[in-house]
């Protein structure tokens, strides 16, 4: 990858009828979401996101998310993903310590996010499930030219903010080099290629989800992304031999597994990514017996 180029793009110029994102019974190529994501950088720039700023986003895991955190890359921002599952309070308070110069959230979350907003000063706006931003100013928005250059490797490509289960809330930065390293080791490690498919179960709050929208792109693998997870269409999913990769909390493997009922484990799933705590020996001993490809970060 030059310096000149970016994840999806590159997908969209090697293999752009190859599957870059599925949902419910949906597909878009690399070729179909390089446009959307072209187009979506373009609105984010016509509503004052310059590069350097934060953009910060409240919504679950779906195309529309997927699409804006490439396409705040894309216009040469740095996106964080906040929690749907944040109170107004919270939201704002990590609002006021992130300072972004625009929050994205989904219609069912718009109340309570202008709530947030309004009260550190952060413009707020809404889009629909195509990751198209409502309101005026952004449907008249052309897509326009974005940054030349993508970022060296000590840019901060993205933020993620903490829970403080172990102090209080912060943000973390998370370099190009991060994410370059993260996906060379799902490569190596778990054999991840360009025909694979990752279930994208984590929220994109969480490093394991937004790393994955980011390893995606640069393996050239789809990504299934359905929005809050759900074990039991989880299983659907993988038992369709829709899912080959999946990333997974020891809770959500918990879930999982109560679900299966001791059955065995889908037989086109090739690894489970289990990490974010620690996983209880039992669990994992458990999911071993019944076929699951369990791999502990």
């Amino acid at each position: 990858m030059t310096d000149r180029d970016d994840p999806v793009r590159r997908a969209a110029r090697h293999r752009p009828e190859a599957p870059a994102l599925e949902w419910e019974e949906s597909r878009w190529s690399w070729a179909e979401l390089d446009r959307r994501v072209d187009e979506a950088a373009g609105r984010l720039r016509r509503l004052g996101v310059e590069p350097g700023n934060r953009a910060a986003l409240v919504l679950e895991t779906g195309p529309g998310a997927v699409t804006l955190i490439h396409a705040a890359s894309r216009a040469g921002a740095v996106p964080v993903a906040l929690s749907p599952r944040l109170t107004s309070r919270e939201l704002g308070d990590a609002l006021g310590a992130l300072a972004p110069a625009l929050l994205l959230c989904d219609l069912e979350r718009a109340e309570a996010c202008r709530a947030a907003g309004d009260r550190v000063g952060v413009p707020v706006r809404s889009i629909d499930d195509a990751a198209t931003p409502k309101g005026a100013p952004l449907e008249a928005a052309e897509p326009t030219p974005g940054p030349d250059a993508w970022p060296a490797s000590d840019r901060v490509r993205a933020v993620v903010w903490t829970s403080g289960t172990s102090g209080r809330p912060r943000g973390v930065l998370l370099t190009e080099a991060n994410f370059a390293a993260s996906a060379a080791g799902a490569r190596e490690r778990l054999d991840l290629g360009r025909d694979d498919r990752w279930h994208a179960s984590l929220s994109l709050a969480h490093v394991g989800g937004l790393a994955l929208v980011d390893r995606a792109a640069r393996l050239g693998c789809a990504l299934v992304a359905e929005g809050p997870f759900d074990p039991e269409r989880f299983l659907a999913v993988a038992d369709a031999g829709r899912v080959s990769h999946a990333s997974l909390v020891p809770v959500m493997l918990r879930r999982v597994l109560d679900a299966r009922g001791g059955e065995a484990a889908p037989e086109g799933l090739r690894s489970v990514l289990v990490g974010g705590a620690r996983a209880p020996a039992s669990l994992v001993e458990e999911a071993l017996a019944g076929g699951w490809p369990v791999a502990l970060t």
